[in-house]
């Protein structure tokens, strides 16, 4: 134990020993940065407004129904995404036409 005890104390006084130096402290001087060059992306700029957009479809499903009102429910919402994909098909090929100018 004494030589362990007398190992440690010598390991912490060069470890302490070695961040005691008396180098130079480091300069520090600011120049001015040069401005970056001007940098040319394409910007999209949106075909529709927030509100023209269609509502995503919301579920019929509700927990506790039996098998033929799970089976109304999933034709019901079958129906609401198919509506939903054409209104949003007709909205994207708009904006398609629009910002190409060609079909």
């Amino acid at each position: 134990m004494r030589n362990f005890k007398a190992l440690l104390t010598l390991c912490a006084s060069l470890a302490l020993g070695a961040c005691a130096t008396t180098d130079k402290p480091m300069e520090v001087t600011t120049a001015a940065a040069p401005a970056p060059p001007p940098i040319k992306v394409p910007v999209l700029v949106p075909c529709v407004s927030a509100n023209e957009v269609p509502a995503v479809p919301g579920t019929a499903f509700a927990p506790g129904q039996s098998a033929a009102q799970l089976a109304a429910a999933a034709r019901a919402d079958i129906d609401n995404l198919e509506a939903y994909a054409i209104r949003a098909d007709a909205l994207l090929r708009g904006c398609v036409q629009q910002t190409d100018g060609s079909k």
